[in-house]
């Protein structure tokens, strides 16, 4: 009939969810980092900030091995979900390295250097992102962050 026509034709209006895929990829970016025990681990919302990128995936490394298998372990689990894993700056005898990934840029930091460059209190008004489902020995900076400053 006309009427049950008319009934299925007419859908309901689909809900608009909020989505950020840069965010997503930076949430995915600390569990790889996490995944290789990596320390202090934040994510910071710099999107009002600059235009190079919409987030920073801070992490710190016990030596130069371990922050380079970070580096590695994240640009394979970006790939395996079908995401450009960037390039890597730093490597031998580096104190930092760098995945920029377009849209989210990854710093590892061996402790020295992260405490010399500091880049947290460079982008001090970015927002911190809650990080969930990280071990709190691998990510240290849980409970500063789950004070996330809305």
């Amino acid at each position: 009939s006309d009427e049950q026509m008319t009934k299925k034709n007419i859908q309901k209006p689909l809900r608009k969810k909020t989505v950020c895929p840069s965010k997503d990829k930076a949430l995915l970016c600390a569990q790889a980092a996490s995944n290789k025990k990596a320390r202090d681990i934040r994510v910071l919302d710099v999107r009002t900030l600059t235009d190079i990128t919409d987030f920073f995936v801070i992490c710190s490394a016990d030596n130069t091995r371990q922050a380079l298998a970070i580096a590695d372990e994240i640009q394979q689990k970006l790939k395996s979900h079908h995401m450009k894993a960037g390039h890597k700056e730093g490597s031998g005898e580096a104190n930092w390295v760098l995945l920029d990934c377009y849209d989210v840029i990854i710093h590892i930091f061996l402790e020295e250097a992260r405490g010399f460059y500091r880049i947290e209190d460079l982008w001090a008004e970015a927002k911190q992102v809650t990080i969930s489902n990280i071990p709190p020995a691998f990510g240290e900076a849980r409970s500063r962050l789950s004070a996330d400053k809305n």
